[in-house]
């Protein structure tokens, strides 16, 4: 799985416009994020565009919620340190000055959900019908840029199959993503 890190951070230090990125990477709509990738086409350069997509193809892998792992839940705890606590199993990361938490809920091999804390709240890792993930939890990504890769490295360790599309090309998301985004803006329209 790619280090995701690169992308976040590319997300924090540029001042761009969020609102389009946040499309990007957070809605369910093809039409939707094509549009916020073709508009972004004119302020981030070619590689940072593809590491967006990329990253928009990673957050839509990411299991809805509750599902079913290939291995049990404790397999956090054995290999990862997770603390086990009856109902969930959690773990606090440092990252320089700050502390997060993760925190996978439910026992043998149903998952409940996959929670996200902070020292000043907690987010489910699941959005809602329009949107992948909360776009408060976009916030605590790009903010704890270690956190996208302990969700993944998580997720993987409970079997959770993750196999997003990679691109390479600029043009490749826009071609990849036509079709069903043209059918979802003649479906809105009628």
């Amino acid at each position: 799985m790619p280090d995701t890190r690169r992308v976040i951070r590319t997300i924090e230090a540029d001042d761009r416009d969020i609102d389009l990125v946040e499309m990007l990477l957070t809605s369910r709509s093809d039409a939707e994020a094509v549009m916020a990738y073709s508009l972004l086409r004119e302020t981030f350069d070619e590689p940072q565009l593809v590491a967006l997509a990329n990253l928009r193809e990673i957050i839509a892998e990411l299991p809805e919620t509750p599902f079913v792992a290939g291995e049990g839940l404790d397999v956090l705890e054995r290999v990862a340190g997770y603390e086990a606590t009856g109902r969930s199993y959690r773990k606090m990361f440092s990252e320089a000055e700050d502390v997060f938490g993760l925190e996978f809920l439910g026992e043998g091999t149903d998952c409940e959900g996959v929670v996200v804390y902070t020292t000043t709240a907690r987010f489910y890792l699941h959005g809602d019908a329009r949107s992948r993930i909360d776009h408060s939890m976009l916030a605590v990504l790009v903010e704890h840029e270690e956190l996208l890769d302990q969700v993944l490295e998580g997720l993987q360790m409970l079997g959770c199959p993750l196999e997003p599309r990679i691109y390479l090309a600029v043009s490749d998301f826009p071609a990849e993503h036509a079709a069903a985004a043209a059918g979802q803006a003649l479906g809105e329209l009628f």
